[in-house]
């Protein structure tokens, strides 16, 4: 925990620029601001080795002001897009995988922007984005999941606590329950593979629980399902889950 100034985040910069052994970067707590930016997304470019980079809790800035909500993409292209643009490093960068970004000034509505921008690119390289400490909302934690339902490999994390596999479960628990109220059905209407069959199964494998969720439109996050299903399936058989610990009623 420091407190670094530009001129020796520009030398630290280019160390992680011309770095080709650390593997590993904690530089959270260190009052780096948007003046040092430009430095750090620049060395990201040039980064051969790094694999995780932590940022969390500097003093990076980002308003939603009048300007922002008229034009949103000044956060994108124009002149604010500082933070977005070391985003997009990270996000691409061959070698980087874990990139922290959490607990920063960032306004939860900028960070929307940047993330829906951040969606529509396919080369995205990052496995992981850990944005927490932001304070997001139920809703827009909603939004995140519907952008990146795609994408199966990056995980990322909002919100004031880092999601464990728990949490991840118990949200898409309530999807398949909420879907099944909706509908006035049961869980093995949409998890029974023989469909027409008298005497629905209690145990499915994880393919029949991708293939439910598929076909009922159930959104679920692609990167963190093959969690999710060991996890619900803990204390079955390897590659199978027990519909009763999908029964949350």
């Amino acid at each position: 925990w420091c407190s670094i100034r530009l001129t020796g985040t520009k030398a630290l910069a280019k160390a992680i620029g011309d770095n080709n052994k650390l593997i590993s970067l904690d530089l959270s707590y260190n009052s780096f601001t948007n003046d040092t930016i430009e430095s750090i997304t620049s060395s990201l470019t040039r980064n051969m080795s790094l694999c995780e980079l932590n940022l969390h809790g500097n003093q990076f800035i980002c308003r939603y002001d009048a300007m922002v909500k008229e034009n949103p993409s000044l956060l994108i292209t124009g002149k604010d897009s500082q933070i977005y643009k070391m985003i997009v490093s990270a996000a691409t960068n061959q070698s980087l995988k874990i990139f922290r970004l959490g607990r920063n000034h960032i306004d939860t509505r900028c960070i929307m922007i940047m993330l829906e921008s951040l969606s529509q690119m396919n080369n995205i390289t990052l496995e992981e984005l850990d944005l927490t400490g932001l304070t997001i909302s139920a809703k827009q934690t909603s939004k995140i999941d519907s952008l990146f339902l795609n994408n199966s490999k990056l995980k990322y994390y909002v919100g004031p606590v880092r999601q464990t596999v728990e949490h991840f479960t118990n949200y898409l628990l309530n999807l398949i329950h909420i879907y099944c109220e909706e509908n006035a059905i049961a869980l093995s209407d949409i998890f029974n593979p023989h469909e027409g069959a008298r005497t629905p199964t209690s145990i499915i494998t994880y393919e029949q629980f991708r293939n439910g969720l598929r076909k009922a439109k159930i959104p679920f996050p692609i990167a963190h399902i093959d969690d999710i299903m060991k996890y619900l399936g803990r204390d079955n058989e390897p590659g199978q889950i027990s519909l009763r610990s999908i029964n949350i009623g």
